[in-house]
């Protein structure tokens, strides 16, 4: 079985610590399941975009995304969680993936890669 290894950015980080803690307990153990490689209905590759992946959870009020990316070093593929946000519709809104692409590109332009 794949293990990856998973990066919350700080803006991510900053979204999760305003939620109740029901919210972050489903979040954090959806994402213990996409490090052992357990990509179901909840983690997918999404379509249109530069390689980037969404994570899907529902609690009892809302939905919530999180745009992640994988990239590969030394035989080793980590998934950084790049932005999360409450989400209403069906569709990701453009800016969140704008928003994602950039926080990508900072990353990997400042040496963090």
């Amino acid at each position: 079985m794949l293990n990856y290894k998973i990066i919350f950015t700080e803006e991510v980080k900053g979204f999760i610590y305003c939620l109740d803690s029901k919210s972050v307990e489903k979040i954090l153990k959806t994402f213990d399941k996409v490090k052992l490689g357990l990509f179901r209905d909840y983690y997918a590759k999404m379509s249109g975009t530069k390689d980037f992946y969404e994570c899907k959870l529902k609690t009892k009020d809302h939905w919530f995304r999180f745009i992640t990316k994988h990239y590969k070093i030394n035989d080793e593929t980590t998934i950084i969680v790049l932005s999360g946000f409450k989400k209403k519709s069906n569709k990701i809104p453009q800016n969140e993936i704008k928003k994602a692409e950039k926080i990508y590109e900072k990353i990997f332009k400042s040496g963090h890669s």
